[in-house]
């Protein structure tokens, strides 16, 4: 049988999902989560994805000629909805907001490989060159800072500016994203695009993981003010 490009795009974002389902299952435990909490986030996470993966590779989960306003608007649903639990569940929110800035934006790391990953589908023609090339260098991008950020942190450098910088390019980068797709590309690509596998999933979750990182800044703000 042999194995489409569009496939082994596939598989690669699909792998890159479960990646970072492994990630937040880790920094849940350094956090001090249960085996019986990371089991049930785990199990709710690939679920998540499963129906993500049955819905677009079935072609049900939107109807194949949705505007791109209302594409738009599930999009923003699916980030608020996500965000929300991350901020306000209580047991996800106490390991979250426990674990150090080191932690939540070497998350963000991850996505130099998914802006690999539209490099690479720009180059095979799966999706179209502009958006491929320009959404692959500031995923790279927004992943370096992150790392840098997370790196000068772990070491000492308390600069909370490198922290606020690679959050809002970070947060940026990813709404332009949706803009793109919703807005310029899906007419080209459709909804059942490979890439939905990312906006729908690892998108939201790194959305609220910015959230997370800002919020966290905010608080060292006050409490320092409050000195």
């Amino acid at each position: 049988m042999k194995i489409s490009a569009v496939d082994l795009t596939t598989i690669y974002i699909l792998t890159m999902d479960m990646v970072l389902i492994g990630f937040l299952l880790e920094v849940l435990k350094r956090t001090g989560a249960s085996a019986t909490f990371r089991l049930v986030m785990g199990s709710v996470l690939a679920g998540w994805l499963t129906v993500l993966y049955l819905g677009i590779s079935g072609k049900w989960l939107f109807p194949a000629n949705i505007a791109g306003f209302s594409f738009f608007t599930i999009v923003i649903l699916g980030v608020v909805a996500v965000s929300a639990v991350m901020l306000f569940f209580p047991p996800l929110k106490k390991h979250l907001f426990a674990a150090p800035q080191e932690l939540l934006l070497l998350l963000q790391g991850l996505r130099m490989f998914l802006g690999a990953g539209w490099l690479i589908e720009s180059t095979l023609g799966i999706m179209p060159k502009y958006f491929g090339i320009a959404d692959g260098i500031t995923h790279i991008t927004a992943a370096f800072l992150a790392l840098k950020a997370a790196i000068l942190y772990a070491r000492g450098d308390r600069n909370r500016g490198e922290l606020w910088f690679a959050n809002l390019f970070g947060l940026l980068d990813i709404v332009v994203v949706g803009l793109g797709i919703s807005f310029v590309m899906l007419k080209d690509i459709g909804p059942y695009h490979n890439v939905m596998y990312a906006l729908f999933f690892v998108a939201p979750i790194f959305i609220g993981l910015h959230f997370v990182s800002l919020l966290k800044l905010v608080q060292i703000k006050k409490d320092r003010a409050e000195e």
